[in-house]
């Protein structure tokens, strides 16, 4: 159990994490507990309770007090030093905060019943295939979403638009949850906090489902539906992005953020990765404008085609065989040292193809995980990778 104590401004408030991570296959379950102090000054301004009448028209008995808990005062957490405003992020006090430049509109939502909210999101293993569309001249990639996510729980103030997250190096799904509101004329803050089990920097998407999980927790919240497009928009102003926002795999233009088309549910599959190690940030890697001839870009769209119609399918092979040829690719834009060993061991273990994450440092080997005996083949691989290439491996499934 890991507690962020009290800050000065944040008054009675004690956000804890409390849970297991069951290996790291299960996010953190996360609550928010409040003291005493918090309790006894919420039920101080509470109106007083009705009384009762004693049998016989005796003279009213005042009610006793509550023994079970009252919605704290959340207004208490914002009641410090006053923050940066202008809708920039920025330090105090030593956690991350922010305050968006929102003005009062005749079209601002009504306060949200809940108080409490939860969203969620799924992570990718990198991409199926990743290269230029010809048609349009644009980038895009295939998605490969899998079981890893991200879980943003929300709980919001009443009065006040300040916004706090923890942990406080989650300033990108703090900046979301600044725009949400003041795309939707919100002005009402809140605390925000995000437990993922998706690793950072490796190419998996985690600052992407991160975000998505934070903009679904603040739409449960304030009960204003959330449609893809509308996520895209927001997420165009923070960063280039995955189609996490589709559970489904989909052909997504990742640099302006917009849907190419949904491809559909993928067969079970299961990626037995290597980290080829270090972190590559997104928004630094989506920042060179890379070259792609015009053989190359028609190559892209022939895999484009065949991912389409080999999810259509269910058709691993296929698939296997699309990614392997994206991966192979990319190898002078983003190289991967264990792509060769990789390709002599495929046959070898079973597998059907090469996944990479093209902007990322994983990269696997995917197999059918839905025969009867796909478990015991994926075992075997992985003992037959670890001791080829002496590295850890790792295992991803498909949702």
């Amino acid at each position: 159990m890991s507690i962020i104590e009290n800050n000065e401004d944040l008054g009675v408030l004690r956000f804890i994490t409390a849970g297991s991570v069951d290996d790291g296959k299960r996010a953190l379950i996360g609550r928010l507990l409040y003291d005493g102090e918090a309790m006894e000054a919420e039920a101080r301004r509470a109106p007083p309770r009705e009384t009762r009448m004693r049998a016989g028209g005796a003279a009213p008995e005042p009610a006793s007090a509550p023994r079970t808990h009252v919605v704290p005062d959340l207004d208490a957490m914002a009641g410090g030093p006053s923050i940066a405003a202008g809708g920039h992020v920025g330090r105090d006090g030593g956690r991350t905060c922010a305050k968006p430049d929102r003005t009062r509109a005749a079209s601002a939502h009504a306060p949200p019943r809940r108080l409490f909210s939860i969203g969620r999101a799924p992570a990718t293993f990198g991409e199926l295939v990743q290269g230029r569309e010809p048609a349009s001249g644009d980038d895009f990639l295939i998605t490969l979403p899998i079981t890893l996510s991200s879980t943003a729980r929300f709980c919001r103030f009443r009065d006040s638009d300040r916004l706090y997250v923890f942990p406080a190096s989650k300033k990108k799904s703090l900046k979301a949850a600044a725009l949400f509101l003041e795309r939707f004329g919100i002005l009402t803050g809140g605390v925000l906090q995000i437990c993922s089990d998706v690793s950072e920097g490796k190419g998996l998407a985690s600052s992407s489902s991160d975000i998505v999980a934070t903009l679904r927790a603040l739409a449960a919240c304030f009960d204003i539906p959330l449609s893809p497009a509308d996520m895209c928009a927001i997420i165009r102003e923070i960063e280039p992005t995955d189609g996490v926002m589709f559970d489904e795999s989909v052909a997504f233009f990742h640099r302006r953020v917009e849907l190419g088309k949904v491809m559909g549910r993928l067969p079970k599959i299961c990626i037995l990765a290597i980290d080829e190690g270090g972190t590559i940030d997104t928004v630094e890697y989506n920042c060179h404008r890379f070259e792609f001839s015009h053989e190359e870009a028609d190559q892209y769209a022939a895999l484009l085609a065949d991912v389409d119609a080999a999810i259509s399918r269910s058709d691993v092979r296929q698939i296997g065989r699309a990614a392997t040829l994206s991966a192979q690719m990319h190898q002078k834009r983003n190289p991967k040292r264990t792509l060769r060993q990789l390709e002599a061991l495929m046959r070898e273990v079973g597998a059907h193809g090469i996944v990479n994450c093209h902007s990322g440092t994983f990269i696997g080997l995917c197999f059918d995980a839905s025969g009867p005996d796909a478990l015991d083949t994926i075992a075997r691989a992985e003992r037959t990778l670890r001791d080829a290439l002496g590295q850890p491996i790792s295992r991803f499934f498909t949702r």
